[in-house]
């Protein structure tokens, strides 16, 4: 894979997988480490997939192991830095757009909420409803 290939991957998946660690991590370097982590896995161990649904699939399942895999060896919450709920998120799915509609106040509601939670029940919830696994 040439330099191009992989910008072009950077730049089309590096805010989703940013977000998908932070919201799972609490933790903006952790968040970018990983979502880094995802891309090198990708570039240099991932099966070359064609379709971008698969690519997605892919990068977005390493993304949540990694994640978990961090909070396993972490087994801690750390708050979230001021200005973190503003981060865009450009997938541009429906379920996005649900998040995008919400004020200020309550996008900081929920934060709030997210962040009181014991890490395993914050974790599986933000899987279940944001990121839509099973």
């Amino acid at each position: 894979m040439d330099r191009e290939e992989a910008a072009v991957i950077f730049r089309t998946y590096s805010k989703k997988l940013f977000n998908i660690a932070l919201r799972i991590t609490a933790s903006v370097p952790e968040a970018e480490e990983i979502m880094q982590e995802s891309i090198i896995r990708y570039l240099t161990k991932a099966p070359r997939l064609d379709a971008e649904p698969m690519k997605a699939a892919w990068l977005r399942s390493t993304c949540v192991r990694l994640s978990i895999d961090w909070l396993r060896r972490t087994r801690r919450l750390q708050p979230l830095d001021s200005g973190t709920e503003s981060i865009p998120d450009e997938s541009g799915s429906p379920e996005d757009s649900m998040w995008g509609n919400m004020g200020k106040d309550t996008v900081a509601e929920v934060m709030s909420a997210l962040e009181s939670l014991p890490c395993g029940y914050r974790t599986v919830l933000v899987l279940r409803l944001i990121e839509n696994y099973d």
